[in-house]
Formats: C-alpha cells, sequence, structure tokens
C-alpha cells in the first residue's frame, strides 16, 4: 500500500506558492515533469515553491540544473521513489486545478497532479489579461526632494477598448489600495512594490527611495502601475532629460536617468557609473607650478554643488598628503602649487610624491584616480622624466622632477635636496655627545668635493652643529654632536621628528625625519653591540650548539607578549594567576624589547633576542606566547610551547586567504612551520576552534577553556578598578567614554612589520558636536601606534596606543568603536554598545582578507560609514542601547558563553601545574 511507504504528507497551494510536508526530513529536492521537461528543484529555506518565479515571459517551465537527484539507490539497489499522500489514489489524481496565476505581463492557468506512474507533473496554459486597455497611465511629472524621487501619474480609464478619448475621474471608482507602483528589474522577476502615497482626482502620487533603489538594483527599472492586479505601462512625455547625481556604497558613484524607450515606456536607467582618468597634458613652472590636463569622465557631474575636487599628493611612507583645489571647466582642469609648498613638502618627505585626483560627495571621498601621462602616441607619454628643474627656493636649492611611475603608468612629483636625508640609521646617547647615523639617496662617494659636506641638527628650535663627520658607505655618513642632554635631543627626535641642514659645495638643503625606530636609540655601547648583524649571528650559533645542550629547568617559563611590546593579553593573566596562587615555585622571565623600571625584581627581564633571552628559552620547560615565535628558534624534547593567540577571529586567517595582501610573501608557509612546535592553542569559542583546525591545519589540542585575558571583565570589584583606571590615566569622570581600537591594513605597507595609517576620525569635529558629553580613548593596532597624533585634542582625546592592556580600557568605556579588529569579541563580554566604522568595507572584506561573519547582519552593532553617522548614533546613547541590547545578548551567548573570569586558572592548571611536577 502507498500510505505505509509516504514520503509527501501533504501538497497544498496558498498565495501561488506549492507547500510539500514532506515526510522524510532528509529530502530536500523534488521532481517535477512538464511535457517535455524534468525539474529538479531543491529546497533550502522552506519546502515550498514560487510558481510565478518559474514563469518566464513566454510561459514556459524554467528548468532549474542541480548537482544531485532526489532518486537515489537504497542498499539494494533498488531506485527510491517519490510517493504521495493517500488521498491521491492509485490511479493518480489531481492537487490542484485552474489555478489563476499573474506575472508581470501574462496570466496563466497551473493545474498539478500526479499520473499513474506516480510522477508529479505540472500544467501550464496561458490565458491572455483581460481588458489590458482598460486604463491608460501617463506620468504627469516628477521631482527630486532630499534622495527621493517623486513620481506623479494620471490614469485615464476608457469607456470601451477601442475608445481611447472619454475620460473619467477614477478616485471614487476603484480601491485606492489596489494601486501599487511596480518596479521590475532587468530580469522582470526582481521587483520592489511602492503604496500610492495619495489619489487626487486622476492623479497618482508615489515617492521612491533612491538610496535604497540605487543600492539593491544596478541596471535599468521599469516602472508599472499595477491597477486591481493588472499591470500597465507608464507612458512618458515628449522630453525626458533628467540626470541626478546619487551616492552608492559611499564608495561607486551612480547616476540615474529618467529615458524612454522606443515605445514610449518609462525606464530609470541607473546602470552608469562613473569613471575617470585624469591624464596631464600641461607642466609649467611660472614662480608657482602648473599643472593642466583633462578629466576624461563618462560623466561630467563634477560641477555638481555638493562635489567638490583636489588633487591630493601622498608622500611615499603614506605619512603626509597635501591637497590643492582643482579648477574645472568642463572636462579640463587646472592645479597650482605654490612654489613654498614644495619646500614643505621636500622637508616632510625627500622622494616621489604621489599625485591624486579625488573627489568628494558632501565630504565623503567618491573617487580616487591616478593622474596619468598624456594620450598615448605623444611625446609626453614616452618620456619618463616629464619635468626637471633646479629651484631656489628661501637660499634653499630643491631639485625637482614630475616622473611617470613604471608599473603603474601614474604620474608622481619627486622632491629633493642635492643631499637629502632620507633616514637616521641610529642614534648613540654618549656622555655630553649625540651621535647619528644618516642615510642618504645619493650616492657620496660621487661627490666632487665631499670635504665641504656639513649638517646640522635643529630640534625644537635649537641648532647642534656637528663636531666631526666621517663618511662609512656609498649612502651612510655619521655624524657627532655635543650637548648637555643627549637624552632628552634623543627622545624628542623620536617623538617629534629632526631637521637636518646638510650644507655642501655652498648649497643648503634641508630634510624632515620623523620615522625613527625606537630600537635604534641606544642609551649605551653595549645596546648597539646587541644590535649589530654580527652579535646576532654569533649568539644564535651558541643557541643552537651550546645552549639547546643544557639541563631544562621544569619550574622556568618565558612568557611574551605582542612580539615583546608589553606585557599583556592571555600570558599576563596567567602569570598573575600562577604568582598570586603559586609564589614562588615557578622563575617567570618576560621578555621585552626594551628594560622596564616598573616590574618588581623577581620577574627576570629580557631583552628580546639577547643571549639572556636564548639562554632562558632553551633552558625553561615552558613558553608562553601569544603570537608566532621566530622560525630559527628550537623547541626541545619534552618543552611546552602554550599559543595563547590574540583573538577571536573576523578576518580570514592563513590558509583561508586566498591572495596575501602584507609585506611577507612567505606568510603561509612560515605560519605553517611554526605553528607545528605548538602543543597547545587556546580557543575562546566554538566558532573559533573550527576555524583554527582547518586555516591553521592544526591537530594538536586546543583548550576550549576561554581566554585569559578577559577574566579582568568577570572581576567582583570592576567599579573600583574602572575607577582606578581612570585616575590613573587622568580621564575624565563625568563624561561617556568611547574606545576608538581600529586594525591596520594589509595593503598600507612600509616595509616588513611597518605599516602606515590614515586616522578617517575626524577629532576636531566630533570634539565640537560631542566634546560636552563624550571622551575619546584611541587604541591603534601596535603596528600602526606611532602614527597617532592628537597634539592640541587633549581635554577631547587620550591616545592610549602603547598602553599595557587593552582589556583595562574596555572596563574604562561605555562605547567601542572599531572596524575590523577582533576586540569587538572580547568587548561583548561588557554587553556595552559598539559601533562598527566601516568606511572601506568592501575593499577590506572583498579584496585585502575577507570575513568569517557578515558584520553587516551579525555583528552585534550597527555599520557607521562616516563621521555624520558616529555623531548621530552617539547623541541618542540610550536608543544604541536599546536597539541593539537583544543581538547583544545572541552574540554573547554565541561568543562569550566560555569566558567567566577563571580561564587563566584552567589554562594554568592543565598546562603548567599538571606538567610541571
Amino acid at each position: 500500500m502507498l500510505e505505509q511507504h509516504s514520503l509527501i504528507n501533504d501538497i497544498y497551494i496558498e498565495n501561488n506558492r506549492i507547500y510539500f510536508d514532506f515526510n522524510n526530513s532528509e529530502i530536500n529536492q523534488i521532481l517535477m515533469k512538464s511535457k517535455s521537461l524534468d525539474i529538479y528543484f531543491e529546497f533550502e529555506r522552506d519546502n515550498s515553491i514560487d510558481l510565478v518565479k518559474l514563469l518566464s515571459e513566454n510561459g514556459e517551465i524554467i528548468l532549474k540544473k542541480t548537482k544531485y537527484l532526489l532518486f537515489s539507490s537504497d542498499s539494494n539497489g533498488d531506485e527510491r521513489k517519490l510517493y504521495f499522500p493517500t488521498f491521491i489514489s492509485n490511479k493518480g489524481g489531481y492537487i490542484a486545478k485552474n489555478l489563476k496565476i499573474n506575472t508581470i505581463k501574462n496570466q496563466y492557468i497551473i493545474s498539478l497532479y500526479v499520473d499513474l506512474n506516480y510522477n508529479l507533473m505540472i500544467e501550464v496554459k496561458p490565458e491572455p489579461a483581460i481588458n489590458k486597455k482598460e486604463y491608460i497611465v501617463d506620468m504627469e511629472g516628477f521631482t527630486i526632494s532630499s534622495q527621493v524621487l517623486k513620481l506623479d501619474l494620471k490614469v485615464s480609464k476608457l469607456s470601451n477598448v477601442d475608445d481611447c478619448a472619454d475620460e473619467e475621474k477614477i478616485d471614487n471608482k476603484i480601491d485606492t489600495t489596489t494601486m501599487k507602483l511596480l518596479l521590475v528589474g532587468k530580469s522582470n522577476r526582481d521587483t520592489i512594490y511602492l503604496d500610492a502615497i495619495n489619489v487626487i482626482d486622476n492623479k497618482v502620487h508615489f515617492t521612491i527611495d533612491l538610496i535604497k533603489l540605487l543600492k539593491e538594483y544596478n541596471y535599468k527599472i521599469k516602472p508599472l502601475l499595477m491597477i486591481d492586479g493588472n499591470p500597465y505601462w507608464i507612458k512618458g512625455p515628449d522630453k525626458l532629460n533628467l540626470r541626478i547625481v546619487e551616492l552608492y556604497n559611499h564608495n561607486n558613484f551612480k547616476c540615474l536617468k529618467v529615458i524612454k524607450d522606443k515605445l514610449g515606456n518609462i525606464l530609470l536607467d541607473i546602470n552608469l557609473k562613473l569613471k575617470v582618468c585624469p591624464v596631464i597634458s600641461e607642466l609649467k613652472y611660472l614662480e608657482n607650478f602648473y599643472i593642466k590636463g583633462n578629466i576624461n569622465s563618462n560623466l561630467n557631474i563634477f560641477h555638481h554643488p555638493s562635489i567638490n575636487t583636489y588633487l591630493q599628493l601622498i608622500s611615499g611612507d603614506g605619512k603626509f598628503n597635501q591637497s590643492y583645489i582643482v579648477e574645472l571647466k568642463n572636462q579640463i582642469f587646472s592645479i597650482e602649487i605654490p612654489k613654498e609648498d614644495l619646500l614643505i613638502l621636500k622637508d616632510s618627505f625627500p622622494g616621489n610624491w604621489k599625485m591624486e585626483l579625488i573627489s568628494m560627495y558632501n565630504n565623503v571621498p567618491l573617487i580616487k584616480s591616478g593622474i596619468f601621462a598624456n594620450s598615448k602616441g605623444t611625446k609626453l607619454a614616452k618620456r619618463k622624466v616629464l619635468f626637471n628643474k633646479e629651484l631656489d627656493v628661501d637660499t634653499q636649492i630643491l631639485l625637482s622632477k614630475i616622473i611617470i611611475e613604471r608599473n603603474s603608468k601614474t604620474v608622481q612629483l619627486n622632491l629633493k635636496n642635492n643631499i637629502t636625508i632620507s633616514k637616521i640609521l641610529s642614534v648613540t646617547i654618549k656622555k655630553h655627545k649625540l651621535q647619528v647615523k644618516f642615510r642618504t639617496l645619493e650616492n657620496l662617494e660621487k661627490l666632487s668635493n665631499i670635504n665641504t659636506l656639513i649638517s646640522n641638527l635643529i630640534v625644537n628650535g635649537m641648532k647642534l652643529s656637528q663636531d666631526n663627520i666621517k663618511i662609512i658607505g656609498k649612502k651612510t655618513f655619521v655624524c657627532e654632536y655635543t650637548t648637555d642632554d643627549p637624552e632628552y635631543i634623543a627622545d624628542y627626535m623620536y617623538k617629534k621628528g629632526v631637521n637636518v641642514e646638510v650644507l655642501y659645495d655652498n648649497r643648503l638643503g634641508r630634510s624632515f625625519v620623523n620615522d625613527i625606530d625606537k630600537d635604534t636609540i641606544y642609551h649605551t655601547f653595549w645596546q648597539k653591540v646587541q644590535a649589530s648583524k654580527k652579535y646576532k649571528l654569533i649568539v644564535r650559533r651558541i643557541y643552537k650548539n651550546v645552549l639547546t645542550k643544557l639541563p631544562m629547568k621544569n619550574n622556568w617559563i618565558v612568557y611574551e607578549s605582542f612580539l615583546g611590546r608589553n606585557m599583556s593579553d592571555s600570558p599576563k593573566y596567567i602569570f598573575e594567576y600562577l604568582e598570586k596562587e603559586y609564589g614562588d615555585k615557578y622563575k617567570h622571565i618576560w621578555v621585552f624589547n626594551n628594560k622596564r623600571d616598573d616590574l618588581p625584581d623577581y620577574i627576570k627581564q629580557v631583552k628580546r633576542f639577547s643571549f639572556q633571552h636564548l639562554y632562558y628559552i632553551a633552558r625553561s620547560k615552558f613558553w608562553i606566547n601569544n603570537m608566532r615565535q621566530p622560525v630559527w628558534f628550537i623547541k626541545r624534547e619534552k618543552q611546552i610551547f602554550l599559543a595563547t593567540w590574540h583573538g577571536t577571529p573576523l578576518k580570514k586567517l592563513v590558509f583561508d586567504i586566498e591572495e596575501i595582501h602584507s609585506a611577507n610573501k612567505d606568510y603561509k608557509q612560515e605560519f605553517y612551520t611554526q605553528s607545528r612546535v605548538w602543543d597547545y592553542l587556546l580557543s575562546a569559542n566554538k566558532y573559533s576552534t573550527q576555524i583554527f583546525r582547518r586555516a591553521f591545519r592544526f591537530d594538536n589540542p586546543i583548550l576550549e577553556l576561554g581566554y585569559p585575558r578577559n577574566d579582568l571583565l568577570y572581576s567582583n570589584d570592576i567599579n573600583q578598578l574602572t575607577l582606578n583606571i581612570k585616575k590613573k590615566l587622568g580621564i575624565p569622570l563625568d563624561k561617556k567614554i568611547v574606545l576608538y581600537a581600529p586594525t591596520w591594513r594589509d595593503d598600507e605597507v612600509l616595509k616588513p612589520g611597518k605599516y602606515k595609517f590614515d586616522l578617517v576620525l575626524d577629532l576636531k569635529r566630533l570634539r565640537k558636536e560631542l566634546g560636552n558629553e563624550y571622551f575619546f580613548v584611541l587604541r591603534t593596532h601596535y603596528f600602526i601606534s606611532n602614527y597617532i597624533d592628537v597634539d592640541g585634542l587633549e581635554d577631547f582625546v587620550y591616545n592610549a596606543s602603547n598602553y599595557d592592556d587593552v582589556t583595562e580600557l574596555y572596563l574604562i568605556s561605555d562605547v567601542l568603536i572599531t572596524d575590523y579588529s577582533s576586540v569587538f569579541f572580547d568587548y561583548a563580554n561588557l554587553k556595552r554598545p559598539i559601533l562598527f566604522f566601516t568606511y572601506d568595507l568592501e575593499k577590506y572584506r572583498d579584496v585585502l582578507r575577507g570575513f568569517y561573519l557578515d558584520l553587516e547582519t551579525e555583528g552585534p552593532g550597527p555599520i557607521v560609514m562616516n563621521n555624520d553617522e558616529i555623531i548621530n548614533q552617539l547623541r541618542d546613547f540610550n536608543k544604541l542601547v536599546q536597539d541593539y541590547k537583544l543581538k547583544l545578548e545572541q552574540f554573547h551567548e554565541r561568543f562569550c558563553s566560555w569566558d567567566d573570569g577563571e580561564a587563566s586558572k584552567r589554562i594554568a592548571e592543565y598546562v603548567i601545574v599538571k606538567n610541571s611536577d
């Protein structure tokens, strides 16, 4: 009997859909047959088929191809059959008969039945729509107001199909609720329905949200008026010439046009994207510098009142930029750069400056484009150097070139002196002396009169003249300067930069250097020795051949956090637990880049990569690290490496990344080698465990015990802790605290391990709008912590980028603003509001890294794309809290449920205590 093996309990039709009630939950596909096609449907979300979407304009069934068939063989090799409910007899029967289905253009009669072979059949008969010419719809006009298109339609009722002369008022003749404006996409199946605003006489008024329209549809839209379920084309007036500038996703520019097709029907064309290719046609220097060219845009929108266009010069290290207003006349642009500015630009960064044309729409970046050499085939395009002139500016000799960048063919401005300081390699502090090693752009050996070379330092208005100078390489020389306070001078140079005057052959040049690596400032001779390549080579050989052969100490633990930058993260909290509970049972060795004066003597401090560091690494049984260790480290037998990692991942990791954009192209191979050393890896949630297994290709134990670094967030005395931290940092006690914690960008790289960062957050404007109620704390990623300057904003901003422990900053803040940093996973433990300032979302998500989560739908807070949206969200703080309360609770349950304040204890006991006896 069929009923004994029924796989479908019921089939019914409702709202133009076929619904299936399956007896077997594993069935997710079904076979239907028309007269000519076998159609397999795969169910993903609900067990239904939308009949309207199955019908094309010709009334044929659309064949959906799937990889799998519902019918499969059982264990005996017999084919499984699709059985139906008991109400269908052995002779087959109708499930539904003569069901009317309306699509955009046609009406169909649908019948659904089971044939004698138990095939599910669908029969489709097209039926012409009744009396299509009952109404005529004409466009009366349209206007734009606040990014809304207002559409006014005139509806005329005909006395009969062939007579178009007699018009009647329709407002009392039909139900106005049946009038809907139907916006039909290019495929005729993507639609938006809009209700009429009002109907007066025979005029129907609609409003269309253009931002929504531009966001959802990237092709021509056909507007139709639906009356009583029947579609009517909208006829346009004789002339249509409106073109509206709109913003799409704060990234792509689109242009909307209202046009007519050949039949007079209305189309809303939003398929146009702004494309520009600015090309230089003329360069000249007459007191000031002049650039002229053609903007080469497919849309002539640059004269729109909300659009401003600038030339932006960006230094080669990405840390400096300068903008100039672009004058536009039709497609021709012209720019004037004062010669005094060239000197300032050169002092900021000697070398190549990238030239970009940037347009702003309502102060939001609309489009950026490099500037190119002239059109193909002209002399200008064939020359690498377009302009070359020596300029005398304020007693300085400035060499100025305009060159074509080899790879991108874009134009760059090159500025330098006759002798230009490109970098300070080291600063050595002696008694009343400061020794500085310089790197130049020029080859010093080619100078004709090297004995005339003189250098001076200008620091905070003071000039230090050289005592002696020594050339030690083709592009390197060393000078010594006398000063009463060399420590102060060195510290000022590191924090504020230094002007270096170089006089050669009676020609003066000045270079400003502000990127001095703190690790290259040596306070003692021994520090300088330790930093030398020769010392490191010797120490590594001793480590490999001698130190790794010494006996191990079972109670020695080496800790390292963020490559020796601080004492923080999970290693810090594991250390604090062991110190509190076990006293002096363990010897704690912390690895730092520089010695700290704020730690007790019983904590052994070692300088990273020093002899002592390698000695303790070789002899300690336990390593605890939140980052990767160097590839050349040797893990001995019975040593235990606990990798705490440093966050729940949003961004794709290692082998999940398709293309590496960071500086190290061997990243994947190195990571694989390093992670083979790890005995244990920590995970804060099941989500992380699954990603780590796959992305790290990690087979050793993953400890699903929570994150020690979040233990502080569950302290019993959290209020007192918060107060103490605020007082220590000088943070206001009477204002809401906003923590801004952005991450770095993989492609904004200066060199391996060093990245630039442009602060898009407009702190001056935020202070003006929010300063009475809010105070901002900045905490950037350690890769970019030296690139934030808040001078003059101390009453509104505290730069905590170099503060040890970000967990303490969570405690003192009332709201977090981040982008793609993993901090929001940890911050969610507090269930406080989170804003996602993701102004470059599409690029970061789709090009640079890719995400494991959809921030827009799964993130625990709103996406904000500009400073306006940040201000609006913070102004209504209570609404922000209320709107995302439920989402934060759900997010907390998914990602933070393992954190309870006891993770350090669980992990320390399991990994350290258990294995040290």
